[in-house]
Formats: structure tokens, C-alpha cells, sequence
């Protein structure tokens, strides 16, 4: 599947798996949601769908920033968190950039698209900052599992060299096109709920 359908069932399945019950839980589980479902392409920065690709992740970076902008508004507590706990964040950052350099370096769906590379990416945000793994682990399953119904196989028990696909779809057709409404229309519409109710 191409980034926007990605990012869009990302961002609506974290919102509807989690089910926020504030303003900062809906604007971190739309940050672990974006980062969750565009990670696993890290790994393709550097073949055909490099432009698809550095859409989805620049789109993902940006909404990954919000929540920590409004905090400087809101004073949610994120920034508090990461500055009274520096060795943790720089340790997780370090382990984070090390794993996407790892993942760009890997071929497409071999490493990024294993149960593996979600485990070790949520280490590290998890030492950067805690709350944003529930976001983070439900959209990057939902990713593996939407990449799954492709024709092209995913290494999901890597280091294993098996791949597994259910052979439904190819990644830029008929259905991409209708995943990515349905995604982008959910996630507009549990955004707006988040900041109706809250």
C-alpha cells in the first residue's frame, strides 16, 4: 500500500483501538499512530517509491511534532517528561536512529516489515517517551497487516528468510485507493471527535 493509506488506517486505528479520553491522548495516539504505520517503508526512501515514500514519512514527522507544540501551549507534560528523564530519551533516540539507518539500508520488506523491527522500534520510543507505544505498536501492526493482503511477500518473522502474502491486492490499485479514503476519512473524523468532546 501506498504512504497515504498507511498513515490514514494508522492514525484511525490508534485512535480507535486506544479510545483517548483526553486532548493529549488523542494528539499522542495521532503521533504513534503516524510514526507506527510509516516506519516499516523506511525502506524503500531509495527505490521507485521514493517520492510516495518521503511524502508519507515528512507527513508522519510533522504530525509527530504537534503534540509536542502543544504542549508548549497546553503543558501536557511531554517535554517535562523527555528533559527530567535526558539519559533514557538520548539512549532511545540513539537507538531509534540506529534502526533507520538499519531499515534504509535493508530491503524492502525483509527487515522493516517484521515483528522484529516493531519490537526494537518500540524500545526505543518507549525510552524516549512511554505513552506514545500504544499508538505506535497498533499502527505499525495494522501496517504489517495491511501489507499482508498485497501480492508481494513481507518477512515477517525475520531473521527467518520465508515471506508471507495472501496474494489479495497489488499495492497501488482499486484497493489502495479505497483503504486510503477509508482511512484518511476515519482519521479526519475521530480527530474532530477528540477535539469536540475534549
Amino acid at each position: 500500500m501506498m504512504s497515504k493509506t498507511h498513515l490514514g488506517i494508522g492514525i484511525a486505528t490508534s485512535l480507535t483501538v486506544i479510545q483517548p479520553k483526553s486532548l493529549e491522548e488523542c494528539l499522542i495516539s495521532v503521533a504513534g499512530g503516524a510514526l507506527g504505520r510509516v516506519l516499516a517503508d523506511i525502506d524503500i526512501l531509495d527505490n521507485d517509491y521514493k517520492s510516495d515514500a518521503l511524502i508519507g514519512q515528512t507527513i508522519a514527522t510533522i504530525i509527530a511534532i504537534l503534540p509536542v507544540l502543544a504542549d508548549y501551549f497546553c503543558d501536557f507534560g511531554i517535554c517535562t517528561y523527555v528533559l527530567n528523564n535526558k539519559v533514557l530519551s538520548i539512549a532511545g533516540g540513539i537507538v531509534y536512529f540506529t534502526l533507520w539507518i538499519c531499515g534504509f539500508c535493508s530491503e524492502h520488506r525483509k527487515f522493516t516489515h517484521s515483528i522484529v523491527a516493531m519490537i526494537l522500534y518500540s524500545m526505543a520510543f518507549y525510552l524516549i517517551y512511554p505513552p506514545i507505544i500504544n499508538g505506535f505498536v497498533v499502527a505499525y501492526l495494522s501496517h504489517l497487516g495491511l501489507d499482508l493482503l498485497n501480492k508481494k511477500k513481507i518477512q515477517l518473522f525475520f531473521p527467518f528468510k520465508f515471506g508471507i502474502c495472501l496474494h489479495i491486492c497489488y499495492a497501488s490499485k482499486l484497493a489502495n485507493t479505497i483503504f486510503m479514503y477509508i482511512g484518511l476519512i476515519f482519521s479526519i473524523l475521530l480527530i474532530i471527535k477528540c477535539f469536540v468532546v475534549f
